[in-house]
């Protein structure tokens, strides 16, 4: 018989009998001396051959115990091995390790289970994958893998067609940034704020929201007000990306005396506007 793990002794004086033995039971080889990424590996292959050959188990994924099970921890990480790349070489070879792999597994999962990632693409109008000089570096991903994923298909971004947004616009870049805040929001299960703080009451209000469209942009704008404000502040015009509002010879403004009151005013309604220059012509897909 197996030994219980130091780890499992220690949880079995904070929990009751019948939670331990659950504990217990739950993984084979879980120790706290183990490396985590070989926890996990062996684990993942035990729940992927019983899945595979269709036996019986009560076990699921989200059991397997996983670092970057939860969205906030995996953030963190990523947030601070960045930091460390910035002043280290090695937190720098490592970071590209991390995200050379991951959009390789990625992709080779995509495009062999698409079913499986079709309802984050179709969110999504933007795919991890690999940008290189060369012309058709590109090329294949988005021929071969994009159809199946049938990306930006319920995003409501219009990415088709003569006359596109330009991102090169502030104001266009804030609209797309705070659209991709809601959308995020309204495919997440778990809030990772609180119902009645601010922030969180803003997130509800986006699940509420249909689909984008130059139908809905008016309902999706109003929403987006509240979150644009809540990041930027309420002095949001000092922000140094809209600091071409204030040059001392800009022709709307040079001769008003209630210049910051106009360019407030400004600024708002071009984010509006853009909302309504990146929708989709109908909702109706």
């Amino acid at each position: 018989m197996k030994k219980i793990s130091r780890r499992a002794k220690g949880i079995a004086k904070k929990c009751s009998p019948d939670k331990f033995q659950r504990f217990k039971h739950q993984w084979n080889g879980w120790d706290r001396d183990s490396e985590p990424t070989m926890v996990f590996y062996n684990c993942a292959a035990e729940f992927c051959e019983k899945a595979i050959f269709g036996a019986n188990s009560d076990r699921k994924f989200e059991d397997v115990p996983d670092f970057f099970r939860s969205r906030a921890l995996t953030d963190s990480y990523f947030f601070m091995m960045g930091k460390c790349a910035e002043v280290n070489v090695e937190a720098a070879a490592r970071l590209h390790c991390i995200a050379t792999l991951a959009v390789q597994y990625l992709n080779e999962a995509a495009s062999n289970a698409p079913w499986n990632f079709q309802p984050i693409a179709e969110t999504n109008i933007t795919w991890p994958g690999y940008l290189s000089d060369h012309p058709e570096a590109e090329k294949s991903q988005k021929k071969n893998l994009f159809p199946k994923l049938h990306l930006g298909k319920k995003s409501g971004i219009r990415m088709k067609g003569k006359k596109l947004f330009s991102l090169n616009t502030v104001e266009t870049r804030i609209a797309i940034e705070l659209w991709g805040q809601m959308a995020f929001a309204r495919i997440e299960k778990s809030m990772l704020a609180g119902d009645m703080t601010p922030f969180g009451k803003i997130r509800n209000d986006a699940k509420k929201l249909p689909m984008l469209s130059r139908e809905t942009f008016r309902d999706w704008w109003k929403v987006g007000e509240k979150m644009f404000l809540y990041e930027y502040g309420k002095e949001f015009e000092k922000n140094e990306r809209f600091g071409g509002y204030w040059h001392p010879n800009h022709p709307a403004y040079k001769v008003e005396t209630n210049r910051r009151t106009l360019i407030r005013r400004d600024i708002k309604k071009k984010i509006q506007q853009g909302f309504r220059s990146i929708a989709i012509n109908s909702s109706i897909v």
